[in-house]
């Protein structure tokens, strides 16, 4: 039955993630045409450090928020309750987000200098400073969609704001070149907010018949403000540690490569944000208040083993179909000079492969009231990043920044692993063993074939669909023909869910 349910709730994006990933693919190939490697990792650098200074700010709190929903939304006074979480919400994010401008405006030109390289990038610094309130403000409305699980709904406005900030893109990159890719990221995050904020006002607020002068009205609870605090001291040793290795770590990649190195990476950065893009927020947006909701430890392993089947199975055609035709695909949706990418692409997507098994595991901790523990899990992933392409970098080049999104993902996934099987006497089923097992090592077959046999990338690319096909051999009965009734009557169900 949970198994149903994932597929059903992931299925809702799925149009969404076909839309995104092709119009990813076109903004990519435009960005390589119109601004080549150094003006990839310019855009890739602001990018990082809106949604870096964005995470920081909220401290985890808006997880709070949504555990306060998830939890509370069942309840008969729950109109009054969610007008004083917002009010308490809103309070304590409006003082960080002031505190957090005054300092990032105080030292703007050192972080312009430490993110970019080079002074002359100020400008761009600034723009992104007074875009990442957007995200904050941005961060209640989706916390408001994802706390009552209206997955269709997060779906639909990421389906139009995609289309919208297309439309927005190209001429701005045409026109203006990266001055108008660095104009597009406050312009695309607006857009956000007011698609979401649409939507958190027509499936939310005019549920609750709760008007914004309700939440104004309403008194700060201390309790609420205490549960959300736990979350922001949580949150700030753990945001401040993931920016300060982020920042720190891409400073290091620029200073010693150069940014265009940076820049040259940026496909599978962006290949893998696509591709986790079909997957995470779907798993995110679902599981959270799903975890808040369980009342046994032996609910939360279901759900867990669950996930780690579909997540499985949804990386075994991106692995075994990519790694053979990267070098093919990469000048085809970019351009020659982002061709070495390839070299590290099937590495990087093992990372992708364990961070998906380590992203469920750990999502159990903060819904779970484990959140402090969670945070000294984060904080100590981000010194592992950091001590990783401080050491590599220099000695390797662009194979110590790979390793940053190689060697964590695998030691915290056997960490949490454990870790849950010490608390929750979690277990991972035979059945998803065989499957997890069939997926790394064929995944490594495929690499030494290609790299010990040296056989054409057509023979490599015929043993990934080979593969792949036999893959269906681990699905059971029910799930073959779940697979074929959601092919056959998805269309008619969503109509149905529309009426």
């Amino acid at each position: 039955m949970e198994l149903k349910l994932l597929v059903k709730n992931t299925s809702y994006l799925v149009a969404t993630r076909i839309a995104m990933f092709l119009v990813g693919i076109i903004r990519n190939k435009l960005i390589a045409i119109f601004l080549g490697t150094i003006g990839a990792g310019i855009i890739a650098q602001l990018s990082t450090i809106v949604q870096q200074m964005s995470s920081f700010t909220l401290m985890s709190v808006n997880d709070g928020l949504v555990k306060q929903i998830a939890e509370d939304r069942d309840s008969k006074d729950f109109v009054n309750k969610l007008a004083y979480l917002l009010k308490s919400y809103s309070a304590i994010i409006a003082s960080l987000t002031a505190l957090c401008l005054i300092f990032l405006f105080i030292f703007s030109k050192e972080i312009t200098v430490y993110v970019f390289g080079d002074i002359k990038y100020y400008n761009y610094y600034i723009i992104g400073l007074i875009s990442f309130p957007v995200l904050i403000i941005n961060s209640i409305s989706f916390a408001l969609l994802k706390g009552h699980k209206e997955i269709k709904y997060i779906a639909r406005s990421e389906l139009i704001v995609t289309v919208c900030n297309f439309i927005f893109f190209v001429p701005l990159i045409y026109f203006w070149g990266i001055t108008g890719a660095v104009i597009f990221v406050p312009l695309s995050l607006l857009t956000i907010l007011i698609v979401n904020n649409y939507y958190a006002r027509v499936k939310i607020f005019k549920r609750y018949s709760l008007l914004t002068k309700d939440i104004f009205s309403a008194s700060i609870n201390k309790k609420a403000i205490k549960e959300l605090f736990v979350f922001a001291g949580v949150g700030l040793t753990a945001g401040v540690s993931v920016i300060v290795s982020e920042i720190a770590c891409r400073s290091i990649v620029v200073t010693k490569l150069g940014i265009d190195q940076i820049g040259i990476y940026s496909p599978l950065i962006a290949w893998a944000g696509l591709f986790t893009g079909f997957i995470l927020p779907s798993v995110s947006t679902y599981l959270y208040p799903r975890f808040s909701e369980a009342k046994s430890n032996e609910e939360v392993s279901g759900v867990l083993n669950d996930v780690l089947r579909l997540v499985s199975f949804l990386m075994i055609p991106v692995l075994f179909l990519s790694i053979p035709i990267r070098y093919q695909i990469i000048p085809l949706f970019y351009s020659k000079e982002f061709i070495s990418a390839g070299i590290y692409l099937p590495w990087h997507f093992i990372g992708i492969l364990f961070n998906l098994w380590m992203y469920p595991l750990a999502l159990v901790l903060t819904p779970t009231g484990r959140i402090k523990t969670y945070g000294v899990l984060v904080f100590i992933m981000s010194i592992l990043n950091f001590a990783v392409v401080y050491y590599f970098v220099p000695l390797y080049g662009l194979y110590g920044w790979m390793l940053k999104f190689l060697i964590s993902p695998i030691l915290f996934f056997v960490f949490y692993f454990y870790y849950l099987r010490k608390e929750i006497n979690f277990r991972i089923e035979n059945r998803n063993k065989y499957i997890m097992i069939y997926t790394l090592v064929i995944s490594l077959l495929i690499i030494a074939i290609e790299k010990y046999l040296k056989s054409d990338y057509k023979i490599n690319l015929l043993i990934g669909v080979f593969f792949t096909g036999i893959s269906f051999r681990f699905l059971s009965n029910s799930e073959r023909n779940l697979l074929v009734s959601k092919l056959k009557t998805g269309k008619k169900n969503d109509k149905k869910d529309n009426l």
